[in-house]
C-alpha cells in the first residue's frame, strides 16, 4: 500500500492533534485550577496590600506622632528642670523658709487669715501620698520637700482661688489635704487646715 502526500499530513497532525486534545480534555482542566487560585490569591494580596496613598497617610501621622512624642519629652524635661530648680538641695532650708513665706503671703492676699503654719511632724498628716513618694526619694534626708501645715480662716470662695493659684505650676508648693472645722452657721467664714507639700 502506497502512502499518499495526504495520508502523510494525517500521519504528521494526528499525533499532534491527539497531544492537543490530552492537553485541552485532562491537563488543561487541572492548570486552570491553579491558574485561577493563582489569580486569587493576587487579588486577595493586592487587597491587603496598602494603597500608596494610605501609605503616605501612614507616613504623616507618624511624623506627626514623632513630634508630638519629641515635645512631649522637651516639655518633661522642662518641667523636671524647673522642678529641680525650684525644690533642689544646696541652700535648702532658706529656700523653704522664702516660699512657706509666699504662700502665707498668697494667702493673705487671697483674703485668707493665717492663724497657725508649721511642719507637719509625725501622724497621718505628715504622710507623702503614695504618688509623690519616688520623688520624694530623690532628695537626700532633710534637704527635700516637706510636709506643712496652715490654719486659715476665710471663706470658701477665697481658699478654692488660693488653692488654684497653689497650682497653677508657678511655684513648688503642692496641696496635699484641706479640713475645715465645724461652721457656724451665721457667717461664711471658716478655719481650714490645709496641708501642703513645700
Amino acid at each position: 500500500m502506497k502512502t499518499t502526500d495526504r495520508d502523510k499530513m494525517i500521519m504528521l497532525v494526528l499525533p499532534a492533534a491527539a497531544v492537543l486534545l490530552i492537553y485541552f480534555f485532562f491537563l488543561r482542566p487541572k492548570d486552570q485550577t491553579e491558574l485561577d487560585k493563582a489569580q486569587k490569591e493576587l487579588k486577595s494580596v493586592q487587597a491587603k496590600s496598602p494603597t500608596p496613598l494610605l501609605l503616605q497617610q501612614k507616613t504623616v501621622r507618624l511624623a506627626q506622632l514623632n513630634h508630638d512624642l519629641q515635645a512631649s519629652q522637651e516639655q518633661q524635661a522642662s518641667l523636671q528642670r524647673k522642678w529641680e530648680e525650684l525644690t533642689g538641695t544646696g541652700a535648702e532650708a532658706a529656700r523653704r523658709s522664702e516660699r512657706i513665706e509666699q504662700l502665707a503671703a498668697m494667702l493673705k492676699q487671697h483674703g485668707l487669715t493665717v492663724i497657725e503654719q508649721g511642719h507637719a511632724e509625725g501622724g497621718k498628716d505628715a504622710t507623702l501620698p503614695r504618688e509623690l513618694e519616688p520623688i520624694s526619694k530623690r532628695f537626700s534626708a532633710g534637704h527635700g520637700p516637706q510636709v506643712w501645715r496652715f490654719r486659715v480662716s476665710g471663706n470658701y470662695a477665697s481658699l478654692l482661688a488660693a488653692i488654684g493659684k497653689m497650682s497653677d505650676g508657678e511655684s513648688a508648693v503642692i496641696p496635699l489635704g484641706l479640713t475645715m472645722k465645724e461652721a457656724n452657721l451665721l457667717t461664711d467664714t471658716r478655719e481650714w487646715t490645709l496641708l501642703v507639700w513645700i
